[in-house]
């Protein structure tokens, strides 16, 4: 994954340079394939693609090592002040966990402002207007793909997600047609697809420079069947890439109001009616933790108050002996996690070797031994020979 220097610092103030961020990857979190003056090359676990995939949460991880402050990007929708309606049907909830979307009003089509057209030229893609580069943008800063379809050529003024039809044909961006199967799932009107879900959007609703109204889309889908599908169709894109590995559900509904934020402050506009479909309010999980056990677990000799401020600043709640997980930490469930999170952030560099302790017993024959060895002496006596054969394993 692709990290732009300028953007970490946005958001890190205090970062002196790209030797420090390639620093705390290397140390304290990911490898580092390559870099230069600008961009970080880093090589993403699969299992952190929901929280650390953008440069908000990679800012939070140099933050949690180094100490130095966050200035967190921060969203100020407002109330709608729009009263068009529209409707989201969630069909197949099985692969889509979430979907929320917001109708946003005469927003005005232009080539980007500078600051974007350069941070989605150092992200590897081209501009294209203002709105198309701000999802991209939200994509890269937040995590969270998005996609925005004009209004008005919606069939029906709703939006369905669905299981493909066995055949069903679409055209999308990249002015391919693809032949879709079933078990895919896609975004649909009253007509048919607008786009294949989690992975690309399609032609029939594509954002032009006549758009004036858009349906703002952020959902949530189960990873094992984007992958498939991105597979079938042979088509991997930035979102499918990060879909794939299931992201956090609180992050459709954060992408889509800091995309909204952006769109009013670069695109004008007027805010619409929000709708979040198939969505249950989750509770963070809670886990039991205990410095002294995590000290035996690792032998490292840290103060209670030390453990527990590492916890802090990865943003863990920590009260008493049970430390409460961000929603976005999908990979923490258990108390070694935890304890893996202690110690990346103390340094694994800073860890003594040493040698293991154990105890040496003296040697006894064992009695089946000793009758084998009695049967290997008594059998040729009597004519027999003993033949070795390979051993298949």
């Amino acid at each position: 994954m692709k990290v732009s220097y300028n953007w970490l610092k946005k958001i890190v103030p205090g970062l002196k340079s790209v030797k420090q961020a390639v620093e705390v990857f290397e140390n304290h979190l990911f490898e580092v394939e390559s870099f230069d003056k600008k961009i970080i090359d880093l090589k993403i676990l699969p299992n952190r693609f929901s929280d650390a995939a953008c440069h908000v949460g990679l800012a939070k991880e140099i933050a949690a090592v180094t100490g130095l402050k966050l200035n967190l990007p921060k969203a100020k929708v407002g109330k709608a002040k729009v009263k068009r309606q529209f409707e989201v049907l969630v069909k197949v909830p099985d692969l889509c966990r979430r979907m929320t979307a917001r109708y946003v009003e005469g927003i005005k089509i232009k080539p980007s402002p500078k600051w974007l057209a350069e941070a989605i030229l150092e992200m590897g893609l081209q501009p294209i207007n203002n709105l198309v580069d701000l999802t991209n943008y939200v994509t890269f800063e937040m995590g969270q793909p998005l996609h925005a379809f004009d209004f008005e050529k919606l069939v029906g003024g709703k939006i369905i997600v669905r299981g493909a039809n066995e055949g069903e044909e679409i055209e999308l961006l990249d002015h391919k047609k693809y032949v879709l199967k079933k078990g895919m799932a896609v975004i649909a009107d009253a007509l048919a697809p607008l786009d294949v879900a989690g992975i690309k959007g399609g032609r029939r609703a594509e954002i032009n420079n006549e758009t004036k109204n858009i349906l703002l889309v952020s959902g949530n889908f189960l990873g094992s069947n984007i992958y498939k599908t991105s597979r079938l169709l042979g088509l991997q894109t930035d979102a499918s890439l990060r879909f794939s590995h299931d992201l956090a559900l609180v992050l459709a509904m954060e992408g889509l109001d800091r995309a909204t934020d952006l769109i009013l402050e670069v695109c004008d506009g007027k805010v619409g009616m929000t709708a979040d479909v198939n969505f249950t309010k989750i509770k963070p999980k809670t886990i039991q933790f205990s410095c002294e056990r995590f000290r035996k677990l690792t032998g490292i000799a840290l103060k209670d108050v030390e453990i527990l401020k590492y916890l802090k600043r990865l943003g863990f709640s920590v009260k008493g002996e049970a430390v409460e997980v961000p929603l976005n930490r999908t990979d923490i469930n258990i108390f070694p996690d935890l304890v893996e999170e202690v110690t990346r952030l103390y340094g694994y560099k800073n860890l003594e070797g040493a040698a293991p302790l154990f105890t040496l017993n003296h040697a006894n024959y064992d009695d089946v031994v000793n009758l084998e060895d009695k049967i290997r002496e008594i059998l040729p006596r009597l004519g027999l020979s003993e033949v070795y054969n390979h051993t298949l394993v």
